[in-house]
């Protein structure tokens, strides 16, 4: 491990730090350990949303290195060794923040943005890179698709942040990121969505990315949903990877012509992240299908009952069971028969 703190400095930032890891795993008091950030409730989340993912990689702590006299940077690797080989998880960075002796976690990420320029536009907060000129036609194109979302599920129209990065790097990279896969894939189109904040991370250096806020509704009003119903919905009203789902569609279509794929077991037994290619999965794009099948044979209110349908996989084949009135060994057909269609 590399220090360039004194030692009593490094002492009290290691035992804080020992002290919040035991805290995950007791899965309580974690909060108190981090300061306040302007864009988290819980700027931990990160951090520990790599904890939980990364179960069989060991995490190394890397090196603590002064920033200024207060603060230091702690970077944390997940690695694991297999076949003499080491394979890499996640890199991380958060601040310690000596604070009269008290040693304080703190996000990096308004640190890391504090350059960015920041734009109202209606309900939406647009914090964007330096390098970006706000596009205000394609803004008003966000809030008008926002719009749409919001009488679609006969709410109020949300208020967020929307975080403008050059790709999908970049927003890992001003949240901590020194190494994460969504950094290293071939496409570099995408987003993530902390809905609890009201925070769109966009990695497509465009005001327009509509995906993530049909996120923002369903979490705010669907809390029974499914994640492939959820990433569905977003990719029937919002593409993905910058693509609409009809074209998803007609691509998953191909491709089950050309290969031998049971839909249901590779959902369901296998794996969920089985992908096509660099910017459609099944996952997405099977949950597409549903709802625009449900929506068409059923209406709005079949669509919000398979978006109740519950988040387990069990509770989500019995709701198919029930709309579609087919047995789950049945659903590889059912999906084929329905793609003639398209």
């Amino acid at each position: 491990m590399n220090y360039t703190l004194k030692s009593d400095h490094n002492t009290a930032v290691l035992n804080k730090f020992y002290e919040f890891i035991n805290a995950t795993t007791e899965d309580n008091g974690m909060n108190a350990f981090w300061g306040d950030s302007k864009y988290f409730k819980h700027p931990e989340d990160d951090f520990l949303d790599v904890i939980k993912n990364a179960k069989n990689h060991k995490m190394t702590l890397l090196s603590i290195n002064n920033i200024d006299d207060h603060r230091s940077l702690v970077k944390v690797a997940w690695i694991k060794n297999n076949n003499n080989f080491g394979n890499l998880y996640a890199v991380y960075n958060f601040i310690a923040f000596n604070n009269k002796n008290e040693i304080i976690f703190e996000n990096v990420l308004d640190r890391n943005t504090k350059d960015f320029k920041t734009f109202n536009v209606n309900e939406i907060k647009y914090v964007i890179h330096q390098d970006h000129e706000l596009n205000r036609k394609t803004a008003r194109k966000m809030v008008t698709f926002n719009k749409k979302m919001a009488l679609f599920f006969e709410e109020d129209i949300m208020k967020f942040t929307y975080l403008l990065s050059k790709d999908m790097k970049q927003f890992k990279e001003i949240r901590g990121f020194d190494f994460d896969s969504m950094m290293v894939d071939q496409n570099q189109i995408g987003g993530e969505t902390f809905p609890a904040d009201n925070l769109i991370f966009a990695g497509n250096d465009s005001e327009f990315y509509p995906h993530e806020v049909v996120h923002l509704y369903t979490y705010q009003h669907f809390h029974k949903i499914h994640k492939i119903v959820d990433e569905g919905l977003a990719t029937y009203f919002g593409g993905s990877k910058g693509i609409k789902f009809e074209d998803h569609i007609l691509k998953l279509k191909e491709h089950l012509n050309e290969k031998d794929l049971n839909v249901y077991e590779e959902l369901f037994n296998k794996s969920e992240h089985y992908i096509l290619d660099d910017t459609t999965s099944l996952w997405y794009t099977i949950g597409a299908l549903l709802c625009d099948i449900t929506l068409k044979k059923y209406g709005k209110e079949g669509l919000f009952n398979l978006m109740n349908s519950g988040k387990t996989n069990d509770e989500l084949l019995l709701s198919l069971e029930k709309i579609f009135k087919i047995k789950k060994a049945d659903l590889d057909g059912f999906i084929k028969s329905e793609l003639k269609n398209y």
